[in-house]
């Protein structure tokens, strides 16, 4: 009897094991992906979630909300040849968390170092006076190509804003 007792204790404990490896809580605002023997599978919304124990694992947990990136001081170079330092924010959401965690390898850098090259690039076909005179086409200009490009990333980039000073 002695035996039947603990072979009954130790299925129990084996259950509630199972069922808290099976339960994931998901933060509002938040989302996971789930992997089936490191593949993906699925992505878990915020709330309540089941997954099979011992074969799913989270993958990533991304935050789903509005974020930014401030975008450091760069020293650019306008089409008259105009010094000029150029700082920028940008404003993300994540759309897509299978895409934000399997499609980049570093998504805010990848972000960053993408909204770098185009304040060069901008920057760099027009003159001083056009800066000066032109901020909303500009920013408009720096959003659509960089939301062009971030979009096969699983995310929206919804508003940039610069600042520049003359070096």
């Amino acid at each position: 009897m002695a035996g039947f007792a603990i072979f009954v204790f130790l299925l129990m404990i084996f259950s509630i094991l199972i069922l808290l490896l099976s339960v994931k809580v998901v933060p509002q605002g938040m989302e996971y992906t789930v992997e089936r023997f490191g593949k993906y599978t699925v992505t878990l919304g915020s709330g309540l979630n089941i997954i099979v124990p011992f074969v799913d694992r989270i993958g990533q947990k991304l935050n789903m909300k509005e974020q930014l990136i401030n975008v450091p001081s760069q020293e650019v170079i306008s089409k008259d040849n105009a010094k000029l330092a150029i700082e920028a924010v940008i404003f993300f959401q994540v759309t897509d968390a299978a895409k934000a965690a399997y499609e980049v390898e570093n998504l805010n850098n990848a972000v960053l170092n993408f909204m770098k090259i185009n304040l060069h690039t901008v920057v760099g076909t027009i003159s001083m006076d056009q800066l000066q005179h032109s901020y909303g086409e500009i920013n408009a200009r720096l959003l659509d190509d960089v939301r062009e490009a971030t979009e096969a990333w699983g995310i929206e980039v919804i508003r940039i804003s610069y600042t520049k000073s003359e070096i």
